[in-house]
């Protein structure tokens, strides 16, 4: 190993009595650096431009997939709020029929399910897409004792059986499915 003095004549000396070189030209000749720890720039590893455009490209395809499912989650999750709504809408409508003889003619979002004695239902539920229009109820107005109580379904997918495609009163859904309860 070479030792540097602080005196360039010493360490030119130094070089020629170890390797047998001449002056500086010798050194640059074989190679010698004059400097020592000196970086190879050349040496250190990158990433190619190819390199980088795949794993872009990976990236957005993961997020391309994950964006989708997510969508598609929420529109089941919001499918099943509505199952839940008109199953709980359709259990106050008989515990009504059950009480007065008949069905109620009308309810309404956010509206309430009672008579002057007893709250059958204190909030009826919203669609939780904040669609206006919302679930539909339709009662047979000649007696009111059935009635049909439907909303529209986003997930096109569900094998639900109380799913059909048939519009029912002219309310037409973006997919083309209904969740239809009707009076048991």
């Amino acid at each position: 190993e070479l030792i540097m003095s602080k005196n360039y004549t010493d360490f030119i000396r130094g070089i020629r009595g170890i390797r047998g070189i001449r002056g500086i030209r010798g050194i640059r000749g074989m190679g010698v650096p004059l400097v020592r720890h000196q970086r190879d720039f050349t040496a250190q590893g990158g990433f190619t431009l190819i390199e980088l455009l795949i794993v872009i490209v990976i990236i957005g395809i993961l997020t391309t997939l994950a964006s989708v499912n997510y969508i598609g989650v929420r529109e089941r999750t919001r499918d099943a709020q509505r199952k839940s709504d008109l199953s709980q809408i359709q259990t106050a409508l008989e515990f009504y029929r059950t009480d007065v003889g008949q069905y109620p003619a009308t309810i309404t979002c956010d509206g309430s399910i009672k008579t002057t004695e007893t709250t059958y239902l204190t909030k009826v539920p919203c669609d939780p897409s904040g669609q206006t229009q919302g679930y539909i109820y339709m009662p047979d107005t000649t007696s009111y004792l059935t009635y049909i109580l439907y909303a529209c379904i986003e997930n096109k997918n569900d094998k639900d059986t109380k799913i059909g495609s048939q519009p029912i009163g002219g309310v037409a859904c973006t997919s083309g499915k209904y969740y239809t309860v009707v009076n048991p």
